[in-house]
């Protein structure tokens, strides 16, 4: 199995997996206890974060370079925040946002060979494709207008970023029951941006959010694993040539 593994940009040398590292992560929550109640109420629960651990071996000619070798390592994994962790497998590259924050321990096997392993926690357990996937501009015809969002991920999208440009009033924007919908004017020229991910609207760059009104999910607008139909439907719609269009970028979720 020919695989790679990368560090804010620096490949890892030597990398032996431990465990399993790309298993599915543990969910977070706890179904309530009711006085008197057979079991306990079910609560919805949600992925949380997830620890990568890989063992590594650094090993070099002499001595002297071993040392140059460990402290390049050394600077790499104390540096500050979240970086890209990339995985490659089978010519498949995935990225994650991980960060070390345990202890390391270089351990000689020899006097230029020594082991270690490295504990990377990804806050957000999600591996993400490293190119996103546009669906759009699609020009909107009618109203109410289908349009098909493909995800390629084996987990919902949860980070969407939705471009709006008008002309179009209350945009409504719905997925099976999950709705979202900002009640502005986006006049001919103007740009509607939904971050779903931060809960953000902006229209031409001015705070809209007061604006939103969501039903069906915590997230204003999840997008599930495969094709979802996106009926996106309006008070207004501009005709030719005002006729809006709408993006929807992000990139692909897998667990």
């Amino acid at each position: 199995m020919t695989q790679s593994w990368t560090y804010d940009g620096v490949r890892l040398p030597n990398v032996q997996l431990l465990g399993a590292p790309l298993t599915v992560p543990g969910r977070r929550a706890d179904n309530v206890v009711i006085p008197g109640r057979t079991g306990r109420m079910y609560v919805p629960k949600v992925f949380d974060q997830r620890v990568v651990s890989l063992g590594m071996a650094a090993y070099a000619e002499d001595e002297a370079q071993l040392l140059v070798d460990l402290d390049q390592l050394r600077e790499l994994f104390a540096r500050d925040g979240q970086r890209p962790l990339r995985h490659t497998l089978g010519g498949v590259t995935r990225e994650a946002q991980a960060e070390v924050v345990n202890a390391i321990e270089f351990t000689p096997r020899s006097g230029t060979l020594y082991r270690f392993v490295v504990e990377f926690l990804l806050a957000d357990p999600m591996w993400y494709d490293v190119s996103p996937t546009t669906v759009g501009p699609v020009t909107l015809t009618s109203n109410p207008q289908i349009v098909v969002v493909q995800n390629d991920g084996t987990y919902r999208v949860e980070d969407a970023v939705i471009t709006i440009t008008g002309a179009i009033s209350a945009p409504l924007l719905t997925v099976g029951s999950t709705w979202v919908q900002c009640a502005v004017d986006v006049g001919a020229g103007e740009t509607l941006v939904l971050d779903v991910a931060d809960f953000t609207a902006e229209l031409d760059g001015t705070n809209v959010a007061g604006n939103i009104t969501h039903d069906g999910d915590l997230l204003w607008l999840p997008f599930a694993v495969g094709a979802n139909s996106m009926v996106v439907s309006a008070a207004s719609m501009g005709a030719v040539p005002n006729q809006p269009r709408i993006t929807v970028t992000f990139r692909a979720p897998y667990i």
